[in-house]
């Protein structure tokens, strides 16, 4: 247990004055609570830790972890996002070593939707335990989870595979990725791990549902596979997703909950994505006549 209590009182005076002096500039025209108005200042906190950097560290994490909790979900504001980013930054510098706040912070970035943040958190992980292998590994995952660029997940994945920590299975992946550019398995198994080592409702959310996302595009991609042999075999596409049944494999439940559809642009997919591809065209269209 960190030394927390000896030197709470000796932090809490200069906590008190150093938010309201230390802003931090990306905050300055942002409405809503002060929180988001005031950061901590790392330079300014090693004038009153007198050494003790590390409990005050802790002071930050706890702060940060309660505010997460307390905004996520219910506040869409992206501050919050860019607030948690300068504090975990400020935590870097007080404490490097420390790999808690890396590893579960920039994944409270990406829930929040502040990837770029995460990336920046998973890098000074990186800078501060260079022999770690997850750090790397997460800003591939945020690559393709987020940003959909599979080259640069795959370049990634390479580099946390040659670090002297990395599981055998990063390794394994990293060949496979190079044959098969197949990043769906990678990335579920990715964030089973994480889940088992989660226990943030906000975060266990955001990972459950990108699980099932994940599973939802397989069955598209394995979907697309079984057409080309129906065709083959029946000389003519399916009419129906059920027809895919023909080929002696009863067609999954759909994972988003919905059923299957045979959608306009020939694509078999789950009727729950096809109304949300739906509404985003249509924000589309209207983002557009407005600008005319």
């Amino acid at each position: 247990m960190r030394k927390l209590a000896v030197v709470a009182a000796l932090v809490a005076a200069g906590l008190a004055h150093l938010s309201q002096r230390a802003v931090d500039e990306r905050r300055h025209g942002v409405d809503g609570s002060s929180e988001l108005l005031f950061l901590p200042s790392p330079a300014s906190f090693d004038l009153v830790t007198m050494g003790y950097d590390e409990p005050v560290a802790d002071l930050l994490w706890i702060r940060a972890v309660l505010l997460f909790g307390e905004h996520q979900g219910t506040d869409p504001s992206p501050a919050w996002g860019e607030w948690l980013q300068g504090m975990l930054e400020a935590i870097a510098v007080l404490d490097p070593s420390w790999r808690t706040p890396y590893q579960y912070g920039g994944t409270m970035l990406r829930s929040m939707g502040n990837i770029e943040g995460s990336d920046a958190i998973f890098e000074l992980g990186m800078e501060a335990l260079p022999d770690d292998a997850y750090f790397p590994f997460a800003i591939g995952m945020n690559h393709y989870l987020h940003r959909e660029d599979a080259r640069a997940a795959v370049e990634w994945i390479e580099i946390a595979a040659s670090k002297p920590n990395a599981p055998n299975w990063y390794r394994v992946a990293a060949a496979g990725l190079l044959a098969k550019q197949d990043m769906i398995p990678v990335a579920i198994r990715f964030l089973e791990e994480q889940r088992e080592t989660t226990t943030d409702p906000a975060i266990l959310e955001m990972i459950d549902g990108r699980i099932t996302r994940l599973h939802h595009k397989r069955w598209v991609q394995t979907f697309e596979s079984s057409r080309g042999r129906y065709q083959q075999k029946f000389g003519t596409d399916i009419q129906v997703p059920e027809d895919i049944a023909r080929l002696g494999t009863p067609l999954p439940p759909d994972p988003l909950g919905g059923a299957w559809v045979l959608a306009a642009d020939g694509v078999v997919r789950s009727s729950v994505r096809e109304l949300e591809l739906a509404e985003k065209a249509r924000r589309s269209e209207r983002g557009l006549l407005k600008r005319r």
